[in-house]
């Protein structure tokens, strides 16, 4: 079951209450802040705006990641340790080419293709190599898709 992210049910009311607050301070009026033009001008634009810049399956994807801002997706690092360790016995007692079997049974591409590698018997270097390229490669599709700034491109290098 996922977790409920309670920042973002006080989150939500405080900045809202902080712009509330600031148009008042400067003379404003709040019939004046909440008017259905503005409001269609505001969210229509920048959904047209996310859409022209956004191939469409990652924008539904992103809408779909709404449910994130109140239900953060869970990560189970225990479950993903279990499994590591699992390989681990797997390749001491029935060698490595018992994981080439395991790796098909994988759902993640990623960890399927380390696990295929070194089933296969790779080198450690060659396996970070190829895995680093992979990431890299996967880095780039995010920044071409979702237009993100240059900077973030060079989080993996390092």
């Amino acid at each position: 079951m996922q977790r409920f992210d309670f920042n973002s049910i006080f989150g939500l009311p405080l900045a809202l209450m902080c712009i509330v607050i600031g148009v008042l301070l400067e003379g404003g009026r709040i019939s004046s802040f909440v008017q259905t033009a503005s409001f269609i001008l505001v969210l229509g634009g920048t959904f047209g705006a996310v859409m022209l810049q956004t191939p469409f399956k990652t924008f539904w994807t992103g809408l779909g990641m709404l449910t994130w801002v109140f239900f953060p997706p869970r990560y189970v690092s225990h479950e993903l340790i279990e499994q590591i360790t699992e390989w681990g016995t797997t390749a001491r007692k029935l060698g490595l080419v018992q994981l080439e079997v395991n790796a098909q049974d994988i759902d993640l591409p990623f960890m399927r293709k380390g696990l295929q590698l070194l089933a296969d018997g790779t080198s450690a270097d060659k396996i970070k190599e190829t895995l680093d390229i992979e990431i890299n490669a996967s880095i780039s599709v995010l920044n071409l898709n979702c237009a993100l700034p240059p900077p973030l491109s060079n989080l993996r290098r390092g």
